[in-house]
């Protein structure tokens, strides 16, 4: 998988990865995740403005209908949260970046 890919940083390669896990991936459960959060995340009328900077990417979350639309940092060793952009659920990663939804 290549860098852009493996690290997003726009909606389009989110959801190449996502597609890409879909079809490859072993794990049932992270598949339905998966399928879960793509079917969440199109049903949003989101526009994403964000432009991702150095060492930045843009990751998916689903747990228990929880969705949403994260901001990581790509460190060397660990990757971290940053915030969501866009969720339906409220978190400590809410900032005024985020746009809840559906609540």
């Amino acid at each position: 998988m290549n860098k852009n890919i493996l690290y997003p940083k726009n909606i389009d390669n989110l959801l190449k990865k996502n597609e890409l896990i879909i079809q490859n991936e072993q794990n049932i459960e992270k598949i339905d995740k998966v399928i879960k959060w793509k079917n969440w995340f199109t049903t949003q009328n989101y526009n994403y403005n964000y432009v991702c900077k150095k060492n930045e990417f843009l990751k998916s979350y689903c747990d228990n209908n929880q969705f949403s639309l994260q901001i990581w940092h790509h460190g060397n060793k660990v990757d971290s949260i940053i915030c969501n952009l866009l969720t339906n659920y409220y978190s400590e990663y809410n900032t005024e970046l985020t746009k809840v939804v559906d609540i």
